[in-house]
């Protein structure tokens, strides 16, 4: 990887009706079911982000 230094900020909302709100550097980016916010986090605990900017790319990606 470069020294591309590049960084967002991610949060994620209490849960309202199985969903949960999803905001990219503090501006709301979309809803997500409370069932993906757990797989999602048992995905990146398994830190294969950290293998490079595809692997990263592709978790990210699983929440559009």
């Amino acid at each position: 990887m470069g020294d591309n230094n590049t960084r967002i900020t991610l949060a994620i909302s209490g849960v309202d009706n199985g969903q949960r709100a999803i905001h990219i550097d503090g501006e709301l980016s979309h809803h997500i079911d409370e069932g993906e916010v757990a797989t999602l986090l048992t995905e990146a605990r398994r830190n294969l982000w950290r293998h490079g900017p595809d692997a990263g790319a592709r978790l990210g990606r699983q929440t559009v």
